[in-house]
């Protein structure tokens, strides 16, 4: 009996020692920050209208990034396009032209038309190749975008935009008159 004591004794004494470790229970917290920036709502300005001015019936005209006119007859108003972006700093911005016509046609007319082809390009100031951040100049279709990348500075942009219009192209005569369609700009946060 004595033995069976000590053995209880021992057992009770084990017991109450994984009790003990059982209620000791490990406990470890810590905290994060929960951040939000809140940018102001992006805004497109239509600046300026790309202008070709005054054209020959035949031989291409460019008005480049900057509003240089070369080519054709100038002396007219010549100036390239310009967009205005207003954007939150150093967000990513995408930029792609929604409606950008392949051919200007003829106001007032029926089928004549003026075959046009686009370059652009965006700059953090509103003179293109004068410094600033900016994207390189490429050529632009109607849905390809272009992107302003994030932390990109400055809280406003400028799309520059410039083109090359063709009368005679093909060999075709092109009417006298005005000619004049409309560019669109979209820009959305990516």
């Amino acid at each position: 009996m004595k033995k069976t004591m000590k053995l209880f004794a021992a057992f009770t004494i084990m017991l109450g020692f994984s009790m003990t470790g059982f209620s000791q229970v490990q406990n470890a917290s810590n905290t994060i920050a929960a951040n939000a920036t809140v940018v102001g709502a992006i805004a497109v300005a239509a600046t300026q209208s790309l202008e070709f001015g005054n054209l020959s019936v035949s031989g291409a005209k460019t008005i480049d990034l900057a509003g240089v006119a070369s080519g054709g007859v100038t002396g007219g108003l010549e100036r390239q396009g310009v967009f205005t972006v207003t954007k939150g700093a150093n967000t990513s911005v995408d930029l792609s032209y929604t409606t950008i016509p392949s051919a200007l046609p003829l106001t007032g007319g029926t089928t004549e038309t003026l075959p046009i082809t686009y370059t652009s390009s965006w700059t953090s100031t509103n003179t293109p190749g004068t410094g600033g951040v900016g994207g390189a100049a490429v050529n632009v279709a109607q849905g390809a975008t272009t992107i302003v990348p994030q932390g990109t500075p400055a809280d406003v942009i400028y799309v520059h935009l410039g083109g090359t219009v063709t009368p005679g192209f093909g060999g075709a005569t092109t009417p006298a008159g005005s000619y004049a369609s409309t560019v669109t700009l979209k820009a959305e946060f990516n």
